[in-house]
């Protein structure tokens, strides 16, 4: 990657990171025939856009524990199970009646559950479904998803407004980026059920549009 490429690309990367309190990598990424640390990237493109207040590094000792919950009738096939958690000793039920894991899955659901590099964050990796919770502010977030636009299945990373939030992931060496808004948990269904709504009119406006007319050389490429 060239060096003005890296700063506008990683560096913007590594800078709303770092603001958002989070501890950057200390291992060097290549930037042309350099190995340039992400502290520096991060201070590179603060030169050109300098960050807002930075926030406070926010970790937390918080560990949810999660019980699944069955949504369907186990004469039903596959079963179906939600997931209630506990946020010290109370019971957060904004999973447990909805199909998060299937069948097979739901034996091995602790291994589908994980926090990133400062345990604010737990990364829940459902079926259809891959929930973030937020245990500091008790709000939860979705990093991608399958679900019906009406008659059309989609499966996307959903992008909601202008804010991401990185999670730092040990295991990749790397941030992982979320796009959707974390909302209260009381509030998260009815937030969700408002975008599925607004990407099926998307969808059915792209599907009633003309075919454009190709150029000749993207035709035949």
């Amino acid at each position: 990657m060239k060096e003005e490429e890296a700063v506008f690309v990683l560096g913007k990367k590594f800078s709303f990171a770092r603001n958002e309190g989070e501890n950057l990598p200390t291992t060097r990424v290549r930037v042309g025939s350099s190995m340039v640390l992400p502290e520096e990237l991060a201070d590179e493109y603060d030169k050109h856009f300098p960050p807002g207040p930075r926030k406070h590094k926010r970790e937390t000792n918080r560990v949810l524990k999660y019980e699944l919950t069955l949504v369907l009738d186990v004469d039903r096939s596959p079963v179906e199970h939600g997931l209630r958690f506990f946020i010290e000793g109370r019971p957060i039920d904004v999973l447990a009646d909805h199909a998060v894991f299937y069948g097979a899955a739901a034996s091995e659901y602790q291994t589908l559950i994980s926090s990133n590099n400062s345990n604010r964050y737990d990364i829940i990796r459902g079926h259809r479904m891959t929930f973030v919770i937020d245990k500091l502010e008790e709000k939860m977030s979705v990093k991608q998803a399958s679900f019906s636009c009406g008659s059309t299945p989609c499966s996307e990373v959903p992008i909601m407004g202008r804010l991401t939030t990185w999670l730092r992931i040990e295991d990749y060496g790397m941030h992982d980026p979320v796009y959707f808004p974390f909302v209260p948990f009381d509030a998260f269904w009815k937030t969700w059920n408002w975008y599925v709504d607004q990407r099926s009119k998307q969808i059915e406006q792209l599907r009633n549009m003309p075919l454009p007319s190709f150029p000749p050389e993207i035709l035949n490429d």
